[in-house]
């Protein structure tokens, strides 16, 4: 399985999209999965967000299968998900943070989990593979 974790803006598309790429190229099922806060007011979330509903069209359009969570730890909420898969995950891809700052939610999967390969979409729209062992993007994808 490739797992493609987003967050709810229309831009997450060309991960999704990468993802299914990858998803054929290895003859592997896609699951997209994003992680919105949990509401602190004890109103209940909705899935009523026009990225989210756009890039839900995406996957559906690429046949793969499309989950939210509303929890306030994402890793937290991620790996629950990695973990309780009877698929093997062949990899993850996540997005280059904006701002050019450290992805912090990139540094906790790795952490837990150093035997999933990890890809970074670049804000080009160029996949890289991250080397786990110095936390760096590679130049290139093998």
């Amino acid at each position: 399985m490739i797992l493609v974790c987003v967050t709810d803006q229309t831009s997450c598309e060309a991960q999704i999209r990468a993802g299914a790429r990858l998803g054929l190229q290895l003859k592997s099922k896609v699951h997209v999965l994003s992680v919105m806060p949990s509401r602190s007011d004890g109103q209940v979330n909705t899935l009523g967000s026009p990225a989210l509903e756009y890039l839900y069209e995406i996957s559906r359009e690429v046949h793969a299968e499309m989950n939210v969570f509303f929890d306030n730890d994402p890793v937290s909420c991620v790996m629950h998900y990695i973990n309780n898969q009877t698929d093997s995950i062949e990899g993850i891809i996540v997005g280059q943070p904006k701002d050019g700052s450290s992805n912090r939610f990139l540094e906790r999967i790795a952490a837990d989990r150093s035997d999933l390969p990890i890809y970074m979409m670049s804000a080009s729209g160029i996949m890289l593979p991250v080397n786990l062992e110095t936390r760096q993007v590679s130049r290139q994808m093998s």
